[in-house]
């Protein structure tokens, strides 16, 4: 019975290292993971801008690419009306 309460004892004992220890404890790797929280959600008004900016180019880029597109097509159809309808 003693030689339990020993194995018992050494389990609680790892369980606390594990826990509390000062390096990489479990404790101290959930305050490590609230901080990064905590700074990622500060940062997140910066990046919500430059992705709200980023929306904008592209949008910017349909519309250019649309236009060419309009432009490409009319100057495809004036070659061909010159070439054969002379």
């Amino acid at each position: 019975m003693e030689k339990g309460q020993c194995d018992i004892r050494e389990d609680v004992k790892g369980i606390q290292r594990r826990l509390f220890n000062p390096d990489n404890g479990i404790i101290v790797e959930s305050n490590q993971m609230q901080d990064f929280i905590d700074k990622h959600n500060n940062s997140m008004p910066m990046y919500n801008k430059i992705i709200d900016d980023f929306k904008g180019v592209k949008s910017w880029k349909t519309g250019v690419q649309r236009g060419l597109w309009v432009i490409y097509s009319a100057v495809i159809g004036i070659i061909i009306k010159l070439l054969f309808w002379s």
